[in-house]
């Protein structure tokens, strides 16, 4: 039983990695995004005036 206990536990250390490499990669995405719609506002606003 205690050889179960210890791989459980292990097993849910390594889950809590993934799960937190996965916080870490979707706030990454997340500020990527972000900075690539503000860098394309001024070429959408252009492209608006231009039209007018």
């Amino acid at each position: 039983m205690g050889a179960m206990k210890a791989d459980n536990k292990a097993l849910r250390e390594e889950l809590i990695k993934v799960v937190e490499h996965q916080e870490v990669v979707v706030a990454e995405r997340f500020t990527a995004a972000v900075e690539a719609y503000k860098t394309s506002l001024p070429c959408r606003k252009e492209r608006l005036d231009g039209i007018k």
